[in-house]
């Protein structure tokens, strides 16, 4: 592609591509953060059927609880993305993930899988924030 002034093209791309210094070390975070989240969904799906004898409609129904509950919350987030402190809708995604890995313990120690359910869609609610 022919460029009319005397800039490389190099040096343009690297003018609109603007980012924070932090940039690299929150793609890391967020690489081993999503990591976390793929093997945890594995787990889940263990402990369903076998931990708690779920069948496969009721290891559906609890998998389709996170996406669901996402689904809800996304408008209030993108509206509060826009308009509210950072800090403070990262604080509200880690107390939601706080809540949702308490419900699941919880769970895991009353063996109630209704409670188990109720920590997944907590989780889909609530870590959007993030």
């Amino acid at each position: 592609m022919y460029h009319s002034n005397s800039e490389p093209k190099d040096q343009k791309m690297s003018e609109l591509i603007k980012t924070t210094p932090d940039f690299n070390s929150m793609i890391r975070i967020t690489f081993w953060n999503g990591l976390g989240f793929i093997f945890f969904m594995f787990l889940k799906s263990y402990v369903v059927i076998y931990f708690f004898g779920g069948s496969g409609v009721t290891l559906g129904i609890i998998v389709a609880l996170q996406p669901f509950a996402r689904l809800i919350s996304m408008p209030l987030i993108g509206y509060l993305t826009d308009h509210s402190s950072k800090k403070r809708l990262v604080l509200i995604g880690s107390m939601g993930r706080t809540l949702a890995y308490t419900l699941y313990w919880i769970s895991l120690v009353i063996h109630n899988l209704f409670l188990f359910g109720v920590g997944t869609f907590c989780q889909g609610l609530l870590v959007g924030f993030f």
